[in-house]
């Protein structure tokens, strides 16, 4: 079995571009919300879905909506 030097696989993966594969946009990880009530976070979660992906898609939609985005 190969081995992998985890020095430069962390050098490489730490330098490395992140894209949306249907985009190839570049993506920006982690981007911290602050002062999120919990109740609206135990909402979102009531809906089966995520903070991170509610949050995302409202974004979009604003962005959108203001013409920001196409």
């Amino acid at each position: 079995m190969a081995r992998i030097d985890t020095k430069i696989f962390e050098a490489v993966s730490s330098e490395a571009t992140l894209r949306d594969k249907t985009t190839d946009e570049e993506i920006q990880r982690y981007v911290t919300v602050y002062d999120v009530p919990k109740s609206w976070i135990r909402a979102i979660k009531k809906e089966q879905m995520t903070a991170s992906a509610y949050l995302k898609q409202a974004l979009r939609e604003k962005l959108q909506r203001d013409g920001m985005l196409p």
